[in-house]
Order: structure tokens, then C-alpha cells, then sequence
């Protein structure tokens, strides 16, 4: 039996205080939980300004069940409280982004979104929204 949908996402800190997450194909919950927990502790420690991206690519939503789109959402939301600067998706699909800028406009987040097709517009951006908020605070 494959380990695939146990395996964590693949989280970049290298760009800090900008995060790149990159979601694999299918996730377990207790996968999600523990993704989320990291980075979460990360945030927390560090408790700087930050812009998390995920990279939505590889994601199937089709793959994951209701209870795994369900724990996603809360943690999602959860990690919003922390000390983000801007949150960004980044998807190839056309018409999933604008799946995706439609969930901004009616769940809007207190800190800036973007979506974008690829993951170095998405930093680029990040960037912007980190100097802005330096500039602001």
C-alpha cells in the first residue's frame, strides 16, 4: 500500500518570512494536521510578518473527500489569525483560479490575497505585500 496520501506537503522556508507550500496530489487528514502544524509552529516562534503561498498545482480537488476539504478550510482559516501579512494560491488552470479569486471575493481574509499561475509571480507579489506592511507598521 502506498504511503501517498499520508505524505506531508512539501514545505519551502527558505524564502522566509515568505512560505511556499506545495500540496501533493491527494492528503490524508492527519497529513493536513500535521502540515499545518508546522508551519504554524514556525509563524508562532518566529512571530514576524509572513505570506504564505500555496502552490495548489499538483492538488486534485477531486481526490480529497469532504472531511479532508473540511479540516483544510478550518486549518486554513486558523493559520489567518496567525501573523500573516498576505496570503497566495497559485494554480495553472485558468478556470481554477477564478474558482479560487471568487472564494476571496465572498470569504475575504483581513490581509491581501492574490492568485497567480505561477509560484515565483506569487513570491514577487509576497514581496511587495511584505514591504508594504513594513512600511505600514
Amino acid at each position: 500500500m502506498s504511503d501517498e496520501p499520508t505524505r506531508l506537503a512539501d514545505v519551502d522556508f527558505t524564502r522566509w518570512p515568505v512560505i511556499v507550500i506545495t500540496y501533493p496530489n491527494i492528503a490524508s487528514v492527519e497529513a493536513i494536521e500535521r502540515m499545518f502544524d508546522e508551519v504554524g509552529e514556525r509563524i508562532r516562534t518566529r512571530a514576524e510578518p509572513v505570506v504564505v503561498i500555496g502552490d495548489l498545482t499538483p492538488l486534485r480537488v477531486s481526490t480529497a473527500n469532504a472531511k479532508v476539504r473540511r479540516v483544510f478550510a478550518e486549518r486554513v482559516a486558523e493559520q489567518g489569525r496567525l501573523h500573516l501579512a498576505g496570503e497566495a494560491a497559485v494554480l495553472k488552470n485558468p478556470v481554477a483560479r477564478g474558482f479560487v479569486t471568487a472564494y476571496y471575493w465572498l470569504a475575504p481574509a483581513h490581509h491581501p490575497t492574490g492568485v497567480f499561475a505561477e509560484v515565483d509571480e506569487a513570491v514577487a507579489w509576497a514581496r511587495g505585500v511584505l514591504r508594504d506592511a513594513t512600511k505600514a507598521g
